[in-house]
């Protein structure tokens, strides 16, 4: 069983507090949220019994609970070590947390090359977080990267049309043809891929314009 989080340091990170912040907001709410679509559809379409996942922005455990009672087995990664704590917890209270085989209190950009490559990689919209400026760089190396062959990719990316897009160049926004570039590039083939504008609440700021692509790659052999 696993009661603690990995001995890797976590590097300084300017939103080092603001994401233990949200997750604290997401630990309060009443029950822990939905799974993200995608990833219930590559448990249910796509992953063979018993892959290994490296769940990237565990948050607190909504991803990771599907996971874990189809029968895989996950890793956690978060930048924010409370994250981890509480998935830890949320497992544990279920019977789950021995599907565990490791946890990462860190940055997705300073992965250590141990890590991987596994059955798939899956995370909500933590890749849009990646400046721009290290996104390929990142996505390739460390995510992309990470999958072994004939495996697969779950993740979300905000589009250009997303309500941050303006006034937030810390984050990365992309198009479709960005997207199908970058995918092209490591030798992946895109399963499914949904466009979507909608509005939706946020605990920061309120109402906004929520631009996104949800997509399912798998690497080819």
């Amino acid at each position: 069983m696993l009661t603690q989080v990995s001995s890797l340091q976590t590097l300084h990170d300017p939103d080092l507090e603001g994401w233990c912040k949200f997750i604290e907001i997401k630990n309060k709410e009443k029950e822990i949220p939905a799974p993200f679509k995608p990833v219930e559809t590559l448990i249910n379409n796509y992953l063979p019994f018993g892959s290994t996942v490296l769940d990237i922005g565990c948050e607190t455990g909504k991803n990771a609970i599907p996971l874990l009672e189809a029968g895989h087995k996950v890793t956690l990664l978060d930048i924010a070590p409370n994250a981890i704590s509480y998935t830890l917890l949320n497992l544990q209270q279920r019977g789950l947390d021995v599907g565990i085989v490791d946890t990462i209190a860190k940055e997705i950009e300073v992965l250590d090359p141990q890590f991987g490559p596994y059955d798939a990689v899956i995370g909500t919209y933590a890749f849009s977080f990646i400046p721009p400026y290290l996104f390929d760089e990142v996505m390739k190396n460390n995510v992309l990267g990470r999958v072994k062959f004939d495996g697969y990719f779950v993740g979300g990316f905000f589009g250009e049309k997303h309500s941050w897009a303006e006034n937030s160049p810390e984050y990365t926004f992309l198009t479709t043809e960005k997207i199908t570039n970058l995918f092209l590039s490591m030798n992946f083939k895109i399963c499914e891929i949904e466009n979507k504008i909608e509005l939706k609440k946020t605990h920061m700021n309120g109402i906004q314009v929520f631009h996104t692509f949800e997509i399912i790659a798998k690497r080819n052999l």
